[in-house]
């Protein structure tokens, strides 16, 4: 799988959530949510939605380099370089605060690595 495909399965799942973040109660008082790769309740993280074998994955927070190290899913598969965008991928879900966050996130990734923002 190509780079724009990668990223045009997650802005297309992020924004058929109307790209919400894909959280759920943390395990510890001192944050209030955690990101998730799936939240039970149809929602996804940007790389959730690249890889659907992470929504069994049930570890909080976890990045795509330790899912490869871990042998989970498309991440095991992905070279190291790959491996460390799909990890900023992520990461324009996961450091968003809002809704409108993600989308912005996403669509400065878009610029950075020369990828077609997905507008279907």
């Amino acid at each position: 799988m190509t780079r724009q495909e990668m990223f045009n399965k997650a802005v297309r799942g992020l924004r058929s959530q109307g790209f919400e973040r894909c959280t759920r109660k943390a395990p510890n008082e001192y944050k209030d949510e955690v990101c998730v790769y799936d939240d039970g309740n149809g929602k996804h993280c940007a790389w959730g939605w690249v890889d659907e074998s992470t929504w069994s994955y049930k570890e909080a927070r976890d990045t795509v380099d330790n899912l490869a190290n871990r042998g989970v899913g498309l991440a095991a598969s992905l070279p190291y370089e790959d491996r460390q965008w799909a990890s900023r991928l992520q990461q324009c879900h996961d450091k968003a605060y809002d809704a409108e966050g993600v989308e912005h996130n996403l669509r400065q990734f878009a610029k950075e690595f020369s990828l077609v923002f997905p507008e279907d």
